[in-house]
């Protein structure tokens, strides 16, 4: 009674919502990982106290912590999965080309997030860069995983229909 188990990418494939779980996985913890990998930019301001351009979600450092460290395990479990699904040879890794540049809007909008929270003196320049080339970078990269997505269901259809 030695039956040999498929490998865990194969059984991760065959599961109907493990690899959308996977994807989300990375794309969710991405943007969360990189604030807070880039901390706290501003401090306290100075002596005039500063302002903020966008208030912070989580102002307590406790709970930034646990909220980064949680993310950074989110990602390390996704990682790890996606490469077990990925080394089976039956999934077609063209799926990923929808992941990749949703993970790299995710890295940048975790960075500018990063600095439309911090404390600032007055006017700041970072916060008009954020605004006009980070806000369309990131659109960019959304369009076109979304153009990619459909793309890759229209080709599945297709191949569908053909057999």
């Amino acid at each position: 009674m030695n039956a040999r188990r498929p490998p865990l990418g194969q059984r991760l494939a065959g599961r109907v919502g493990a690899v959308p779980a996977v994807a989300c996985g990375l794309v969710l913890a991405a943007p969360v990982l990189t604030w807070w990998a880039v901390g706290d930019l501003g401090g306290d301001g100075g002596p005039d106290g500063g302002t903020r351009f966008v208030e912070p979600l989580v102002r307590s450092s406790v709970a930034q912590h646990a909220l980064g460290a949680g993310a950074l395990v989110v990602l390390l479990l996704a990682l790890l999965l996606r490469g077990a699904v990925v080394r089976w040879r039956g999934y077609d890794p063209c799926r990923w080309s929808v992941v990749g540049p949703l993970v790299v809007a995710g890295l940048v909008s975790g960075a500018a997030w990063r600095v439309l929270t911090d404390v600032t003196l007055g006017i700041d320049l970072a916060v008009v860069g954020v605004v006009f080339l980070v806000g369309p970078l990131v659109g960019m990269l959304v369009l076109w995983s979304a153009g990619r997505a459909a793309w890759i269901v229209r080709r599945e259809a297709a191949r569908r229909g053909a057999a």
